[in-house]
């Protein structure tokens, strides 16, 4: 039996990947994915760059042929050659038995009190199931480094050094650190003293032997049991581990096929194992648990249990359910249908109306006032009200304040509003402001803000004949901006970001004062298949949000990043205006990172064409990213504290409200479980990395029409998310 250090590494990361490329069939696994070969080219990249600097030699010999590789090395180690790469240390027949035998676990005795010569008698070992096994162990470190100190080749000894692109010691790292050590003992005669791992950040890392070769022993005496029994492990999906390996398919399908409990969101390889002792190791009796009984068991404080029961019924039931809330009993499967699933072929259609179409009927005259029939209004029992004794409210003479019925103003029980006190205020006269109904506005209640007592009403006078639409109808008092001159398609939307944005009057527009290099680039066209609408014909009233803003205009955001370079290369921004019932998508690009700075300038001046827009987002990466880019190039704080105010990750509302049937609360699993369907099917964050790499070599401009297009679909799913978390929340209001 062959032992390789790769495929201990393997045995580390998944028992059941160890034993599938042993013994599964070659066919079955998947071609390696774009982004698993750049990993690998890049792993390939930083070896060769940590080795420029060294002098080393390499053994020759025919590929595969380990006694011939092991004979190579083995020579230039006798010759004391100070750098090897890539060697082979080889031990045969470690587990052919001659008399008494020892297993594994009991070899780190005879080599570990000191850390000093192994014994010069052969060590043979078994286990109680490899009592007739011939094990024979290859290594092969990147670096044979030698060092002062005897070995049987004389007065120097080599020690093992592997070239990790890792920033960090990962313990499977150190294991296979102290496999090499092992092997490399019975080679030269004496244990190292030291290995090392050559990482990225941390430079030379000391693997601590003493510690690592007992973990080490017992997993190589594991994995040799479980390849000598050919015993298959239990399949398990660990999404992080699993979606890069060859055998991602393979393993999936079969734990879809049998309904494996780790598919569901929060069963992790600690939990099932609890889940196993207490005989809950399938979908049914996992979803009829006790989640107090759960509770009891330390995997599954803090209301862990209470999650994974309920995510165990949602599934089962292939229904949603809203979170802490207690699913129908008796429990049983059932189909829905998702008010996104396709329909004859046509994917994404228009999303149906919501519950309550009208807007409810205003108060009787005999019905009494917001406030309360015997209670004084907010200004004071005898005082008239800041819009005039005689006259009705901006809001409706019957209708509550957005504030509240019984609360002051943000300005003041007394004042009137910064815009006029009987003036409706810019986002509507029925809505909250965007950052909350009850408080005060970024730059203080009764101040105008930074952009002065401009910011709505004289950008509509210097406005243009071609303009992108904006807010009207008392909304944002027509506020508009220049349309792009560009060749892109108005009808999707779709354009380069050399072109800028410009709104009228922008002399008094803040992110003027950013003085933005427009004429840096030329137009460059890129054609995108046009995607399906998704606004509602007849939208949610805005009376009837829940929890998530519901906006005239509202602003769907996404980042796509380059991390080896440090770039963030695309700010995609999908425009819903629901009162001109358009779907803009505006793609800032930067196709290299010398624009980095031009496209996130240029997305924050759109942000501030619509002052007031919530900006939906999907996980807390694009918060992270506006920081750190606001931060990196010197925006004034005026100018990008305010656009953060108005972010709202979608993702958060959706793990803390709902609970889903899906497998992941990653953007796809749920939009796809809801019926969306991204245009690229294979396309995904990793891909873009790669398409984005090799744009940036080749100049193919067509990886970058995908790419734009993975990020507008990206942005429309976060909209579908959005609008159906909206709607199923509103349909389960108590």
């Amino acid at each position: 039996m062959l032992i390789t250090d790769k495929l201990l590494l393997s045995y580390q990361r998944c028992n059941l990947r160890a034993f599938l490329d042993t013994c599964g069939d070659w066919k079955q696994q998947d071609p390696p994915s774009d982004f698993l070969l750049k990993l690998m080219r890049d792993s390939a990249t930083y070896q060769q760059e940590t080795l420029e600097s060294e002098s080393y030699q390499q053994p020759s010999y025919p590929r595969g042929d380990w006694a011939a590789g092991a004979a190579a090395t083995l020579s230039l180690m006798q010759q004391g050659v100070d750098r090897i790469y890539r060697g082979v240390l080889y031990q045969g027949e470690l587990g052919k038995t001659n008399g008494e035998t020892d297993s594994l676990l009991e070899i780190e005795r005879q080599y570990l009190p000191d850390i000093g010569e192994i014994p010069e008698t052969p060590v043979h070992l078994s286990s109680s199931i490899l009592h007739s096994s011939e094990i024979n162990l290859v290594s092969r470190p990147h670096l044979l480094i030698k060092q002062p100190g005897t070995s049987k080749f004389g007065d120097w000894s080599y020690a093992t050094a592997d070239i990790w692109l890792s920033k960090r010691p990962k313990l499977d790292y150190q294991i296979i650190a102290a496999f090499h050590a092992q092997v490399l003992a019975s080679v030269q005669g004496t244990m190292p003293e030291k290995a090392w791992l050559m990482l990225r950040t941390k430079g030379l890392w000391a693997v601590n032997l003493h510690q690592r070769m007992p973990q080490m022993f017992e997993m190589l005496d594991e994995c040799i049991k479980m390849l000598e029994s050919k015993a298959k492990p239990e399949v398990f999906i660990s999404r992080q581990k699993c979606t890069l390996c060859t055998w991602y398919s393979t393993c999936h399908e079969e734990a879809t096929s049998i309904k494996h409990l780790s598919l569901l969101p929060g069963v992790t390889a600690k939990r099932y194992a609890t889940l196993k002792v207490l005989g809950l190791t399938d979908l049914e009796s996992l979803a009829n648990a006790n989640s107090d009984l759960l509770a009891s068991y330390p995997e599954f404080v803090a209301g862990v249990a209470v999650d994974v029961v309920q995510q165990a019924r949602s599934t089962f039931l292939n229904q949603p359910f809203v979170r802490d809330e207690p699913p129908p009993t008796p429990l049983k499967e059932i189909r829905i249908t998702s008010p996104y699933s396709t329909q004859e072929g046509k994917k994404n259609p228009p999303l149906p109306p919501p519950r309550g179409e009208e807007e409810a009927p205003p108060r009787g005259e005999e019905e009494a006032p917001p406030w309360g029939a015997k209670e004084a209004p907010p200004w004071g029992a005898k005082e008239a009200p800041p819009w005039g004794a005689k006259e009705a409210p901006p809001w409706g003479a019957k209708e509550a304040p957005p504030w509240g019925a019984k609360e002051a103003s943000p300005w003041g029980a007394k004042e009137a509003s910064p815009w006029g006190a009987k003036e409706a205020s810019p986002w509507g006269a029925k809505e909250a402001s965007p950052w909350g109904a009850k408080e005060a506005s970024p730059w203080g209640a009764k101040e105008a803000s930074p952009w002065g007592e401009e910011g709505s009403e004289n950008y509509a006078a210097d406005s243009q004949s071609e303009i992108v639409p904006d807010i009207a109808d008392n909304i944002l008092n027509n506020l508009a901006i220049e349309q792009l001159k560009n060749s892109g398609s108005l009808e999707t939307g779709f354009f380069y970001q050399n072109n800028s944005l410009q709104p009228a009057n922008s002399v008094k527009n803040p992110v003027s004062l950013l003085e933005v290099d427009k004429s840096s680039r030329q137009n460059k066209q890129a054609k995108l298949s046009v995607p399906a609408p998704i606004l509602r014909k007849k939208p949610i009233p805005y009376s009837q949000s829940v929890f998530l803003p519901i906006a005239p205009i509202e602003l769907y955001f996404d980042i796509e990043a380059e991390p080896e370079l440090n770039l963030d290369y695309l700010h995609g921004v999908l425009v819903l205006d629901r009162y001109n019932k358009t779907e803009k998508y505006y793609p800032f690009l930067a196709e290299s990172a010398a624009e980095e700075r031009l496209a996130w300038e240029q997305f924050l001046e759109l942000m501030w064409s619509y002052p007031i827009a919530p900006i939906f987002h999907f996980c807390d990466y694009e918060i992270k990213t506006f920081k750190r880019l606001a931060k990196l190039y010197n925006t004034p704080v005026y100018l990008w504290k305010p656009v953060l105010k108005r972010f709202v990750d979608i993702h958060k509302y959706v793990t803390q409200k709902a609970i889903m049937p899906v497998e992941s609360y990653a953007l796809k699993p749920i939009a796809r479980w809801l019926g969306f369907e991204w245009r690229d099917a294979k396309a995904n964050g990793a891909q873009c990395v790669c398409w984005y790499e090799e744009w940036l070599q080749t100049g193919d401009r067509s990886l970058l029409e995908a790419i734009v297009r993975y990020n507008e679909d990206d942005c429309r799913a976060t909209y579908v998310v959005k609008d159906w978390l909206t709607n199923f929340l509103l349909n389960h209001e108590p």
